[in-house]
C-alpha cells in the first residue's frame, strides 16, 4: 500500500538577467517536474496537486516554495518500524562482531 499524500504544492521561481539563459532553464525545470512525478506516484497515493514554473526577471536567486500534506496511518508506522528497525538491528549486530572481533586480534 502506498502512503497518501494529500496535497502537494511546488512552486519554482526561476530567476535570472539573460532571457535566453531562462527560458532554457525554464523548460529544463518543466522536464525535471515530468520525471519526478511519476516516480513520487510509485510511492505516494496523490490527491491535490498544483505545481508551477514561473521565470523572474528582476529577482537575483532562484526560489523554490514547497508544500505537502501527508497522512499514514499508525498500522503502518509500526510495520515500517519493525521490518526496517528489524533490518538495522541486525546490521548493528553485525558491526558490533566485526568490531569486536577486529580489537581482541
Amino acid at each position: 500500500r502506498k502512503l497518501r499524500m494529500n496535497e502537494l504544492y511546488l512552486r519554482l521561481i526561476l530567476a535570472s538577467g539573460d532571457p535566453c539563459d531562462l527560458a532554457v532553464n525554464y523548460g529544463r525545470a518543466w522536464a525535471a517536474v515530468g520525471n519526478l512525478l511519476p516516480q513520487l506516484e510509485k510511492v505516494f497515493v496523490i490527491k491535490k496537486r498544483n505545481i508551477e514554473v514561473e521565470c523572474d526577471f528582476q529577482a537575483s536567486q532562484t526560489r523554490v516554495i514547497a508544500r505537502l500534506d501527508l497522512t499514514i496511518t499508525l498500522g503502518r508506522i509500526f510495520a515500517t518500524v519493525l521490518i526496517y528497525g528489524g533490518k538495522a538491528g541486525i546490521e548493528f549486530m553485525k558491526i558490533n562482531k566485526k568490531r569486536k572481533g577486529g580489537a581482541s586480534k
